[in-house]
């Protein structure tokens, strides 16, 4: 068994797909305005769902767009994903076409263990990159990537482990300031250098927000929240 990380759905939610209808083009789940959220590959790859996790395949780079209402610039996006084949696991915000011409760009980089933001365009630029003991060949991990403004701002950690509660790396940049689509994507390093080193990336849910994206309380939280207004309840009834 696979454990999904809870998050916080709320009225800010652009969409969340966990991909639990099984399919990447039907009308379940619905966005907030009522559209259906389909996912679109890029170039020659496969695109599936097993087992309700998105499956996204390709020689050397893949990945699977959604559009976004135009509208939408300031963007949180959260996703869980484990590497299967490759070098790189990444989530695009800002997204302008399906292939990465524009767009913000959060990943891990198994291959040198680090963690990095960068621009893509004509030309692909590296923001920031830090050493990482993040394993997405072996563990699930998450991204979460959020534009407000010209603040871009990366979280990564151990799907099992709490939310840190500072950006792993976060900027102010004015590179992209659009409204765009979201992407996850996958790549070998061998996209950089040529070759057919094929990538495939499995995810688990995509979650879209135009608010910052937080975990919901945990169980335990719950529970001590629930005793302490038990205990209030009764110190009244019996003051």
């Amino acid at each position: 068994a696979v454990a999904i990380a809870t998050t916080h759905v709320s009225a800010e939610d652009i969409f969340f797909d966990d991909f639990s209808d099984g399919s990447v083009t039907n009308d379940v789940p619905l966005d907030r305005d009522n559209n259906p959220v389909t996912w679109q590959p890029y170039d020659t790859l496969d695109l599936l769902v097993d087992s309700t996790d998105l499956i996204v395949s390709g020689p050397n780079f893949a990945s699977a767009f959604q559009p976004l209402d135009v509208g939408v610039a300031d963007i949180s996006l959260r996703s869980q994903m484990r590497l299967l084949e490759g070098d790189y696991v990444g989530v695009v915000v800002r997204a302008r076409r399906a292939n990465v011409d524009e767009g913000y760009v959060g990943f891990i980089n198994a291959q040198t263990s680090t963690v990095g933001l960068s621009r893509a365009g004509s030309k692909s630029d590296l923001v920031a990159s830090l050493p990482t003991a993040l394993d997405p060949a072996h563990q699930d991990v998450i991204l979460q990537l959020d534009a407000f403004g010209d603040q871009v701002s990366l979280w990564a950690w151990a799907a099992d482990e709490p939310m840190p509660a500072e950006p792993t790396i976060s900027v102010q940049d004015t590179r992209f300031r659009a409204p765009g689509g979201v992407i996850v994507w996958t790549a070998s390093q061998e996209f950089f250098t040529g070759g057919t080193t094929q990538a495939t990336g499995v995810y688990r849910y995509v979650q879209a927000s135009d608010q910052h994206i937080v975990p919901e309380p945990s169980a335990a939280i719950h529970a001590i929240t629930g005793l302490a207004c038990l205990l209030g309840l009764r110190m009244r009834r019996s003051s």
